[in-house]
């Protein structure tokens, strides 16, 4: 069976229109599917995500037929306010899903309910990022391969095993995190690039174990990645570990846009 990116939307919706049903058997599982949840084996169906009522009120969904992969970013609540009050939930979350002969083979959410309070966007305020979905002029665009090492590199620098001034960065360039802008913004007065460099940030250092790369689109000049960052001894003590999900956008081979969702306080995906 084909796997294209039509059927991989499909196969996405399918998986939301389940949680939003909370119902997992209209699901096409393969017998030996395999899920995690922040890490975690478990059966589908089976994560906080998944209950009455639900809805989805942020939805980025990226596809890739090579890997018969796709990764979905959105915002899941149990309430149909617009704010967070006694008993509601805001999920941030991510899901992975692999898809071979037609049924789903693996399925990897991340899912965060915890935002830190400097982080100055609250779930019920975030809207998809349509730079992701803008298809690149064919002398803007990367094969794979070059795709992956211009993250690579992005991960190489997370380690400090590179000069953070070889990171390629677009001047541009703009991180969100958890929603919120984390480059030159209230709160976190770096650029892409200062993260890397400034002697202050030197606590900002991880071993970034797993990388993946489930999602490659050239056209868009799109990867998502996973990775697994792992506390060293330089690491500052305030932070924590975490499994981390990461949609770039390059242009010309360099990083413009990007996208974190994680879950901290673990560091070990499983996968």
């Amino acid at each position: 069976m084909k796997t294209d990116k039509k059927f991989l939307y499909e196969t996405t919706l399918e998986y939301l229109e389940a949680i939003t049903s909370n119902d997992v058997s209209r699901l096409p599982l393969a017998a030996e599917c395999r899920m995690t949840v922040n890490g975690k084996n478990t059966s589908p169906g089976n994560s906080p995500v998944w209950g009455s009522p639900r809805r989805i009120p942020y939805r980025q969904s990226f596809v890739d037929p090579v890997t018969g992969s796709s990764v979905f970013f959105g915002i899941i609540t149990n309430t149909t306010t617009t704010h967070a009050g006694f008993g509601e939930k805001w999920w941030l979350y991510t899901v992975r899903l692999k898809t071979e002969s037609g049924l789903i083979t693996e399925i990897e959410e991340i899912i965060n309910d915890n935002t830190f309070a400097h982080y100055e966007r609250k779930p019920w305020e975030m809207t998809p990022n349509q730079a992701f979905s803008h298809i690149l002029p064919e002398d803007e665009r990367l094969d794979r391969e070059s795709l992956i090492t211009v993250v690579e590199s992005y991960w190489n620098a997370v380690e400090r095993s590179v000069d953070g001034f070889s990171v390629p960065f677009h001047p541009d360039a703009v991180r969100y995190e958890c929603g919120t802008i984390t480059t030159d913004a209230k709160n976190f007065p770096n650029s892409a690039r200062g993260d890397f460099i400034k002697a202050e940030n030197a606590g900002w250092r991880w071993r970034v174990l797993n990388r993946r790369y489930p999602v490659i689109d050239t056209d868009r000049g799109v990867v998502v990645s996973y990775g697994e960052l792992s506390m060293t001894d330089s690491t500052n003590p305030d932070f924590l570990p975490c499994i981390v999900t990461e949609v770039f956008k390059i242009e010309s081979g360099l990083i413009k846009e990007l996208n974190a969702f994680f879950y901290a306080g673990e560091s070990v995906s499983n996968w």
